[in-house]
Formats: C-alpha cells, structure tokens, sequence
C-alpha cells in the first residue's frame, strides 16, 4: 500500500471509531470528536494532496465541529469537575480556600454551625 493509501484508510477507520463511540454511548462517547478531529486532519491532507478542494472544504467545516465538540464534551465538563471541587457543596458558592467551611451566613451549611 502507499503512503496515500495508508492515509485514506486510517482516515475512514478513525471516522468509523468515532461514530461508534458515540453511537453506543459508552462512557468515552466524547473521545468520538478527537477520533474525528484526526480523521478530517487525514481526509484534509488527503484530499489536498489529489486536488479535491470540496473535500478538503468539507473537513475544515468538519473539524471546526470537532473541536467544538471537543470543548463541549470533554474540555468544558473537565474545567467544572475542576472547579466545582472549590465550591459549597449546599450552597455552590465559591469557597476561597478550596477546603473547609461555606463563609455565607445565608448558607444552610453555615447556619447548622459550620461555617467560619
């Protein structure tokens, strides 16, 4: 096989990884748009190297949506996971310490005599 034919395969079984992820809805459903985002890489070095513009146009569009949902399903869940360890678990409030005692005295937590 070429090197082109390499490509093309490994761009179409990357496409179909990704769709199955997401299709079975197995706990790693988001990884489906990174699979995609190196499917159209492939599909858009591909389709520039044998002069199909539409085709590589298509990819550009595709891998816009990719990250996007790269952002939507993995990156942005991260960032609250992250965050949402520094917040009040009764009021959700940010807690400037990361640990200990919710400081609002409007707080259900600080009025049972936890709070700071």
């Amino acid at each position: 096989m070429t090197a082109q034919q390499w490509l093309e395969l490994a761009s179409a079984a990357m496409g179909v990884a990704g769709s199955l992820l997401l299709a079975t809805k197995c706990r790693g459903a988001g990884w489906a748009f990174v699979l995609w985002l190196a499917s159209n890489a492939g599909w858009i070095v591909f389709g520039a190297a044998q002069g199909l513009w539409f085709l590589v146009l298509q990819h550009v569009v595709f891998a816009c949506t990719s990250v996007l949902g790269i952002w939507t399903w993995l990156a942005l869940p991260a960032l609250k996971r992250r965050t949402s360890a520094w917040n009040c678990d009764h009021c959700g409030r940010a807690l400037s310490d990361g640990a200990g005692a919710c400081p609002y005295p409007d707080c259900e937590y600080f009025r049972q005599g936890h709070g700071s």
